[in-house]
């Protein structure tokens, strides 16, 4: 509430909610998208979506200054960067 960010929560609230379902939805449809042979690229934007909600939710703890908070979020990032390499075409 000391933040910049305090007249944004709502919309920024919003923002991330959308974002991380679109990476869901784009992540599951990549995943079926391997399955019958389709290619990969649904799957890299689906985790590209992710990778880019994990580093609004880093930005957030930064400025809240909830480094626990972020520090819980580096495996997730670890996992999602991983993946964007096996993915990587």
């Amino acid at each position: 509430s000391a933040t910049f960010f305090k007249n944004w929560v709502s919309s920024l609230l919003l923002i991330l909610t959308i974002t991380e379902i679109a990476s869901g939805v784009l992540s599951l449809l990549g995943v079926v998208s391997i399955l019958i042979g389709n290619g990969l690229h649904i799957a890299y934007i689906g985790v590209v979506l992710s990778a880019i909600s994990i580093l609004f939710l880093f930005l957030g703890q930064r400025i809240a200054k909830d480094y626990a908070g972020a520090g819980s979020l580096v495996p997730y990032f670890i996992l999602i960067i991983g993946t964007m390499f096996l993915l990587y075409q």
